[in-house]
């Protein structure tokens, strides 16, 4: 699995994205319903500002 942060602020807030990519995928049993699939990813979002947190 690889993965890639980034840290920015933006609107008064901070910013986190984390970014998963798997491209092992012969473990998924659906596949084959997904023409051309090469990959599967993921993205992780951290928010802060104002004193509060959260993520999505």
């Amino acid at each position: 699995m690889e993965k890639k942060t980034e840290t920015e602020k933006n609107r008064g807030r901070i910013e986190k994205r984390i970014a998963f990519i798997v491209s092992e995928i012969g473990w998924m049993q659906e596949k084959e319903g997904w023409e051309g699939l090469k990959c599967i990813g993921a993205l992780h979002t951290e928010f802060e500002g104002k004193g509060a947190k959260s993520n999505e």
